[in-house]
């Protein structure tokens, strides 16, 4: 997909938790799986290959998308965060990029910086420095602020459209808020960056990062 010389436009959504239960179609991925690599490395990890697909419950986990446009494959992952994971996790990022020749387009989002969550934040790292060198198109959503939070999303090929919804709560006993406005986007996320072309929209608007 090429537009004035940028090589794809993914469309993202932000939408709220009722609308995304709508959106849940195509393969799920589950991060209860447990992947086996080469070298009899098993991880904790979700992971498929599809045009369509939606994962849940993004919290201290890593998870995103690899694509690659032009031969339209796709790949989505949901990376649990615990030690044999951290330990692993570029094997585990080698293997995407084997999966995924020549990607052109990469999203991820997730992580949180919480005392008894230590992996968390290391293994989003690993993922966001290897894509960045290794990805010429990456859209990034890191690090949940909010203790009491997680993030959803839905990918759908047809019209290279990624859907995002996202909770939250101040304190325990208060109920959950959706992320619907602008406005608090910088309070549930440490950083947004988006790919040259990438869209971000909120309620059917699009929003400048």
């Amino acid at each position: 997909m090429k537009t004035d010389g940028v090589t794809f436009k993914l469309r993202i959504n932000i939408v709220p938790e009722k609308a995304f239960e709508e959106l849940k179609q195509g393969a799920y991925v589950d991060v209860r799986n447990i992947k086996q690599l080469p070298d009899d490395i098993k991880l904790r990890v979700g992971i498929i290959k599809s045009d369509e697909f939606y994962t849940d419950g993004i919290r201290t986990c890593t998870a995103g998308e690899l694509a690659n446009t032009e031969t339209k494959e796709t790949i989505c992952f949901h990376y649990y965060d615990d030690l044999n994971n951290l330990e692993n996790v570029k094997t585990f990022i080698n293997f995407l990029f084997g999966e995924i020749k020549n990607p052109d387009q990469g999203f991820l989002i997730g992580s949180k910086n919480l005392k008894n969550s230590n992996y968390s934040l290391p293994i989003f790292q690993s993922f966001y420095e290897e894509f960045t060198k290794r990805v010429k198109n990456l859209s990034v959503f890191r690090e949940h602020l909010f203790k009491d939070s997680e993030s959803n999303i839905h990918y759908s090929q047809k019209g290279n459209i990624l859907n995002i919804s996202s909770t939250f709560r101040e304190n325990m006993g208060t109920n959950y808020s959706d992320l619907t406005s602008p406005g608090l986007l910088n309070n549930c996320y440490k950083e947004i960056k988006l790919a040259n072309g990438d869209k971000l929209y909120i309620n059917g608007t699009e929003v400048m990062i």
